[in-house]
């Protein structure tokens, strides 16, 4: 049940639009113009001292919590990313490779594999999934599973913030 209602609370996130002038549900063309956008734009400078304050990596840390899988695939469609069309219509707006490096290296200032690293090594540290919260819960209790929550933020948080300036050296 907590999965499903912290799934939908994204998806209806993602559909409220934030752009002036627009009221209610609508389609949303550009994530970045919806409530979760706007939620990634929040958090995003917390991850300054790590390399990679960009919404797209907030965004994806932000879904990634639901599950890791999905991290990726926010990544891909907060960027619009995609392969250019046989017409070459699509060719001026780049990969999602392209478009992920180049983020990584902006909100670095010029570091961006450290970032990327850092990145990485956030994701894999911080807080396992959902699932696991929920079943942390319901074998031990809420204040375990928050207390295990909160444990691996600030540990993948303190390895981020470590590691890149370290990487920024090597590079």
């Amino acid at each position: 049940m907590i999965i499903i209602s912290t799934i939908t609370a994204l998806w209806l996130l993602q559909g409220i639009p934030v752009v002036a002038g627009t009221g209610g549900f609508a389609h949303v063309d550009d994530v970045h113009d919806s409530a979760y956008g706007v939620l990634a734009d929040a958090v995003a400078p917390v991850f300054a001292p790590a390399g990679f304050d960009d919404w797209h990596a907030s965004a994806a840390l932000i879904t990634g919590f639901v599950a890791k899988e999905v991290a990726i695939g926010s990544m891909s469609q907060s960027y619009h990313a995609g392969e250019p069309d046989e017409s070459g219509q699509n060719a001026d707006k780049g990969t999602f490779g392209q478009k992920l490096r180049a983020s990584f290296e902006q909100s670095s200032h010029g570091h961006g594999k450290a970032a990327a690293i850092a990145f990485l090594l956030f994701t894999l540290a911080y807080t396992p999934c959902l699932a696991t919260v929920a079943e942390l819960r319901r074998q031990y209790g809420t204040k375990v599973a928050a207390q295990s929550v909160c444990l691996s933020l600030v540990v993948a948080y303190v390895l981020a913030v470590v590691a890149f300036p370290l990487l920024r050296l090597m590079w």
